[in-house]
């Protein structure tokens, strides 16, 4: 067997006819990477199942690099013009520009402050919604949340409707204020399914010692108005399922792209054809064919979202953070104790606000509604446009054009603009352990990708016996690239650090090396170090990401702070650690120390190295600077 083993590549290589004076030849199609290497007498299968040790790297990048070129210009053969680049950056440009409007802090802490004016619309034993301040105590809200509860544009008399305010945390933690609507709409409109209701002046809240005059409705958001997108980045903020106000971040689907993206949904049960033929009939019967190309069309924005029942009446934003929909509805289908929707749609909220403004004009007792409309739309040029078409007289004042307000709220100084010198308060107290199997597996990385502004990624922990199968569906784009995958593998395979590591996936590469990792209750958890990258095929682009143990850290600084004699810096760090239980116990099993610890006081300049930030202070742990304020 052995004998016929060595024969084997022998003939491979003059099936091939593959010497190193043709390398300039091109493989024909079906040819593998390990086909051509076999040929050259190398495998890269039996050096990659061989221990690892840093020859072997080396004589598999060096085979990689010396195969690269012929296998590039294979691809570029298959992938004419610059067909090639675009298939090796499909993944990265598909998933990657969502994230960079809306991972921005500013652009979060901005949608974050506007979120304030959504809630959540309560119409009992009928149904739950969403809904927005338009200005004063007007609110727009879906009209099918009222569906036979409206007579004449009054609510029957045993309906009431109720507006949920900062319902951001889930009870008993919620510090959240309601107003209830009154009896007489505003407006309805069921062809655009919009409502606009008003409120009462008297809130109400279970705060105690809480005066009623100090509840008010936030301001609105009809000044904040804008067009339909034809693509990018779009965010909801609503009340999916009646749960806590909640962020979706997403993107427009182009009206030419919306059945192709119905059919990528439905791929999965393409092999099942009695499943897909039955999700078709449910969705012809909602009226799909109304945002493929019949009466709304061009009146909706399309897009993917997990907010289904609960958001209907939720506000959709685009990349500058304008308010540009409704969010209405979506095409369902479910299965047993699973609902899923094909696509979503909002309709636009200027094609919504022509209607109110014209119904608005032919109603009477409206006209202390008309004067807050003009007012709010005074230097929104969307807004003016409309007004001028359906003739209403637009008296500008300067003072609340929305350009204005924006320089006037950037001049506004906060209560503690004092403090904004100073260092913010550290997270030490906030540490905890690595979410484990059975918890909440979220994640999130807030720092500086790239040198660039703050930004936010949420994503998830994966588990150490998930870590092969992520990886494996992060290269499923370059399986026709053998030597991108072969590489990847052996790169974290090589990881000496896998039982530390904790892995995820995030768009935050190179600076955000030193990032804080958060789980879902908000305790930090994980120091951002690092990924997985072969620049050669893939430039910029990590197959999985890894961070280090806040604890273990911790453990070793203190290990660290002994050493070096630092008891004075020691001394902080135990008086912030006390009392907060996961650090408590490391401490008290750190040879031995607890709070009675005597720490002599020395002389901080013998602790230089320390002190200098000098990375060799720790030559076994993990790649951090130990910087003091």
């Amino acid at each position: 067997m052995g004998k016929q083993q060595e024969k084997k590549p022998k003939q491979e290589k003059q099936q091939l006819q593959i010497t190193d004076k043709d390398n300039a030849q091109i493989p024909h199609e079906g040819i593998s990477i390990q086909d051509i290497a076999r040929a050259k007498g190398k495998s890269v299968k039996k050096v990659m199942e061989q221990p690892a040790n840093s020859d072997n790297v080396d004589e598999i990048y060096e085979l990689l690099r010396q195969q690269f070129p012929d296998l590039k210009k294979w691809m570029e053969s298959r992938f004419p013009g610059d067909s090639y680049q675009k298939a090796l950056n499909l993944r990265h440009e598909k998933f990657g520009k969502i994230q960079q409007s809306f991972s921005e802090v500013h652009r979060l802490e901005k949608l974050l402050k506007m979120g304030k004016s959504v809630c959540k619309v309560i119409v009992p034993n009928v149904s739950q919604g969403t809904g927005f301040v338009l200005f004063d105590r007007l609110i727009l809200t879906s009209a099918h949340l009222f569906k036979e509860c409206v007579q004449e544009k009054k609510l029957l008399d045993h309906i009431t409707v109720s507006a949920l305010f900062n319902y951001n945390e889930p009870e008993p933690e919620t510090n959240y204020f309601w107003f209830d609507a009154e009896k007489r709409l505003v407006d309805i409109d069921d062809e655009l399914d919009y409502a606009v209701l008003e409120l009462s002046p008297e809130g109400h809240t279970y705060v105690p010692n809480t005066k009623p005059e100090n509840i008010k409705v936030p301001p609105g958001l009809l000044n904040r108005f804008g067009p339909l997108p034809g693509n990018g980045e779009a965010c909801l903020i609503g009340h999916p399922a009646g749960n806590v106000k909640k962020i979706d971040p997403t993107c427009i689907i182009e009206p030419e792209k919306r059945e192709q993206a119905v059919k990528d949904h439905l791929a999965p049960y393409e092999t099942t054809m009695f499943t897909i033929q039955s999700i078709t009939v449910i969705i012809q019967s909602q009226d799909i064919e109304k945002i493929m190309g019949g009466r709304i069309a061009d009146k909706v924005g399309t897009y993917n979202t997990f907010m289904y029942h609960g958001a209907s009446g939720s506000p959709v934003f685009d990349a500058h953070c304008r308010v540009f929909g409704l969010h209405t509805s979506g095409f369902t289908y479910g299965f047993p104790r699973h609902q899923e929707s094909v696509i979503e749609y909002a309709h636009s909220l200027l094609v919504i606000f022509k209607k109110f403004v014209e119904n608005l004009k032919t109603t009477s007792g409206m006209e202390s509604v008309v004067d807050g409309v003009l007012v709010e739309a005074q230097g929104n040029s969307e807004l003016e446009k409309i007004l001028k078409s359906v003739e209403l007289n637009l008296n500008r004042d300067p003072a609340h054009c929305v350009e204005n307000q924006e320089e006037n709220e950037s001049l506004i100084q906060s209560p503690d603009q004092k403090e904004t010198k100073k260092i913010p308060p550290g997270l030490l107290e906030k540490f905890g352990p690595v979410p484990q199997p059975g918890d909440d597996g979220g994640a999130c990385i807030i720092g500086h990708p790239a040198g660039g502004v703050k930004k936010m990624h949420v994503t998830c922990v994966i588990r150490k016996e998930d870590r092969e199968q992520a990886v494996n569906q992060n290269l499923e784009p370059y399986k026709d690239y053998i030597f991108t995958v072969c590489s990847m593998n052996n790169q974290i395979k090589r990881d000496p650090c896998a039982d530390i590591h904790v892995t995820d996936n995030t768009f935050m590469y190179h600076g955000s090396s030193g990032s804080p990792v958060f789980d879902a209750s908000g305790r930090v958890f994980g120091l951002h170090s690092g990924g997985f990258f072969f620049e050669e095929a893939i430039p910029g682009h990590s197959v999985i990401e890894f961070a280090y143990p806040l604890l273990d850290i911790f453990k070793k600084l203190l290990e660290e702070l002994q050493k070096n004699g630092s008891w004075d810096f020691l001394d902080r760090v135990l008086k912030v650690a006390q009392g907060i239980k996961c650090l408590d116990e490391i401490i008290k099993s750190w040879r031995g120390v607890n709070f009675d610890f005597e720490l002599p006081k020395v002389d901080l300049s013998q602790c230089g190295n320390l002190y200098r930030g000098d990375a060799r202070a720790f030559p076994h742990s993990p790649d951090f600077i130990l910087k003091p304020y």
